[in-house]
């Protein structure tokens, strides 16, 4: 993994202040006095000011035209339950030795999973995580495949563009390595679906695993690993329960940037808008 040296103390501070002259002067964009958010972007985006700004656009505008995603985003809302319920999702309780995080994924009951939902959960980790972690370097996620329907991939297939539009937008999360585990022979159907949305260079670090195959190279953290996994980490019942927890405990601060946004009427009208994304989670649901 690449990773851009950090800058001294005193010029991140003048970076920030950079950011936050640089919002002052755009009128659609919200006021940012979180000093903290601003300096995470910045390590996100290997303290690159161009694509800093960049992204925090994209953030704010998707904000403004993703509201179904990006508002009332509380935990404890009966959809947002329901799709933790859909699909086991969880994170892990320590940084890896990288200075990494790591995501599990475990398919539940096909007919509880919307899309909408479930992007809209996966994003308030994301945003909770930046929170809670300001200097994460990488992140790497495991797929256990276990139970997989096509009910699952076709909806996965109908979500995953716009979800991979969204990260590639307004996020720079490092991604090391996807592991999709007890991969059964149908799981090319996957694969050719995050295939089709990802860089090559992501595309290259997908990786499958035959049913009861658990070696995945020495760049795991076997001691942050989830136990279900192979690992010496915490269970992946005690990882779901902590990430509920997390998100929970930012509730407050999601309820607060409900109004971070951009307001396109203040726009200036030779500013140029973010693209439209290709696909539209107004046609995601599945019958």
């Amino acid at each position: 993994m690449d990773d851009a040296p950090t800058p001294s103390a005193e010029r991140i501070r003048e970076d920030v202040q950079h950011l936050k002259d640089w919002i002052s002067k755009e009128p659609h964009l919200p006021k940012i006095e979180d000093e903290k958010w601003l300096q995470t972007y910045l390590h996100t985006n290997k303290y690159s000011l161009e694509k800093t700004k960049r992204k925090l656009e994209n953030l704010y505008t998707l904000r403004t035209k993703l509201p179904h995603i990006y508002k009332n985003r509380d935990p404890t809302a009966p959809e947002i339950l329901q799709a933790r319920e859909a699909v086991t999702v969880a994170v892990s309780d320590k940084v890896t030795k990288t200075g990494g995080m790591i995501y599990y994924y475990k398919f539940g009951d096909p007919d509880l999973l919307n899309m909408v939902d479930f992007t809209k959960r996966i994003f308030m980790l994301t945003d909770a995580l930046l929170v809670e972690y300001p200097d994460l370097n990488n992140f790497m996620s495991f797929v256990d495949c276990n139970g997989i329907q096509a009910q699952h991939i076709l909806k996965t297939a109908l979500g995953a563009g716009p979800m991979a539009e969204i990260y590639d937008k307004a996020y720079s999360e490092r991604v090391r390595a996807i592991h999709l585990i007890n991969a059964p022979a149908t799981v090319h159907l996957m694969t050719d679906v995050l295939k089709r949305y990802f860089s090559q260079k992501l595309g290259d670090r997908i990786y499958t695993h035959k049913p009861g195959s658990l070696s995945f190279g020495e760049e795991i953290d076997m001691d942050v690993l989830c136990s279900d996994f192979g690992g010496r980490g915490s269970s992946l019942s005690q990882l779901e329960e902590h990430t509920q927890q997390l998100l929970e405990k930012h509730r407050k601060w999601f309820m607060q940037q409900d109004d971070i946004c951009s307001n396109e009427t203040l726009r200036r009208k030779d500013d140029s808008q973010i693209e439209e994304l290709k696909g539209s989670f107004r046609r995601l649901e599945v019958d």
